[in-house]
């Protein structure tokens, strides 16, 4: 708590904005597109009438009112403006839902009709590397999209608009996954478990954290777990011994690093780079992502085990066997070629790898992930285990 209260602090307007709620996030980009942009232009969706015979589509005079759609009816915007897409358009060239980047042109703008295209430059490098609309404008590699469908439910209307929204501020919920170097965070309005840890763990450093002007009470009580699973990990099963007797104060230091790296073989490169993972003894990861070509990943000077969803879960049950037809999740272990590791087989219908490890004393350790109640976690037993 002391590390979050030095953190406090309102950070530049340009930073990443993070809230709890959809209006204190329209509030903050409708302040900064004016702030920042000039002449920003409102960009309204065209509604069609769908003629169930023959398909033809006639654009309709007013909106449709149903709410549960995608595309907004209408979108502030300008050149300058940070956006966000919400919409999956090519999910083979990246431009999925989520990713952010810049406006750097509109084309063909006019009141009374979408313009032709709107030119992004993303943040990610990598993202519509295969458009096939693209631009070099002011230097920048853009990407053009071009209005997007999409099937209002319960009727016989189709709306067309970009699927774009200011992203100078997003809700909690939105930025899950997301990794930045800066961002501000309000905690005032978190209503839910969970909430307040995605947000604040978005940041790759201290100093890149704000967090808005909050009581230390308050932000105390702001963070907090889903009480199921408190009560799911005080439940589980205990594979490791209760070890009562005191032991003799140990010379030898196993480091051990836990990390949920959400896709093993798409970020190879940044767990082989990433400073905290070299010399240490066992890397343990969970949601690996991984399949059974396992073998083809290289970690240089350790060897591993590898244990894939797939493999995990047996078809005993109805809620076991749709685990097992998952193509994702798992859980894996390298250690060095200098240590001595035995793998152990001890639970089943369970993400879990139990390996033990022979020294002058025994560490038995078991990483873990269930799905029942979404837990990572790590057990060792062990004279002094740096982690």
């Amino acid at each position: 708590m002391r590390t979050l209260i030095r953190c406090l602090g309102d950070g530049h307007d340009e930073a990443l904005h993070i809230y709890s709620t959809n209006a204190e996030v329209d509030t903050f980009n409708k302040e900064m597109i004016l702030k920042l942009c000039t002449e920003p232009k409102l960009i309204e969706a065209e509604d069609y009438e769908k003629n169930k015979t023959s398909g033809k589509l006639t654009l309709k005079k007013v909106h449709c009112t149903k709410s549960d759609v995608c595309l907004p009816i209408s979108i502030l915007l300008a050149e300058g403006a940070r956006v966000m897409l919400i919409k999956n358009e090519d999910t083979t060239d990246g431009l999925v839902n989520g990713v952010m980047g810049t406006v750097i042109s509109i084309k063909d703008y006019s009141v009374n009709s979408l313009p032709s295209a709107i030119f992004v430059f993303f943040d990610n490098e990598r993202v519509g590397k295969n458009a096939k609309l693209q631009k070099i404008i002011c230097g920048k590699r853009c990407v053009g999209l071009k209005p997007s469908s999409e099937d209002i439910p319960l009727s016989t209307c189709v709306r067309k608009q970009f699927p774009l929204k200011l992203a100078w501020a997003c809700t909690i919920h939105k930025v899950q996954g997301l990794t930045v170097e800066e961002c501000v965070v309000d905690l005032n309005k978190c209503f839910t478990y969970g909430q307040a840890y995605v947000a604040l763990s978005r940041v790759t450093s201290k100093s890149g954290l704000h967090i808005k002007s909050i009581e230390s009470e308050k932000l105390d009580k702001k963070i907090f777990c889903d009480p199921d699973i408190v009560k799911g990990v005080a439940e589980m099963t205990r594979f490791l011994p209760e070890v009562e007797d005191e032991r003799e104060e140990q010379t030898d230091i196993v480091q051990i690093m836990y990390h949920n790296i959400q896709g093993l073989q798409t970020h190879a490169e940044d767990l082989k780079q990433n400073p905290d993972f070299i010399g240490v003894d066992y890397i343990c990861l969970t949601e690996t992502w991984a399949n059974q070509e396992f073998a083809c990943f290289e970690m240089i000077g350790y060897d591993g085990f590898h244990l894939p969803r797939s493999q995990a879960f047996e078809n005993d049950d109805s809620y076991y066997s749709s685990l097992k037809e998952m193509q994702h999740g798992g859980v894996c272990v390298f250690y060095k070629h200098s240590s001595e590791t035995e793998l152990c087989n001890l639970a089943s219908n369970l993400e879990c790898i139990v390996f033990k490890i022979t020294t002058e004393n025994i560490l038995v350790a078991t990483i873990y992930r269930t799905q029942k109640y979404n837990v990572g976690k790590f057990f060792g037993e062990f004279g002094d285990i740096n982690l």
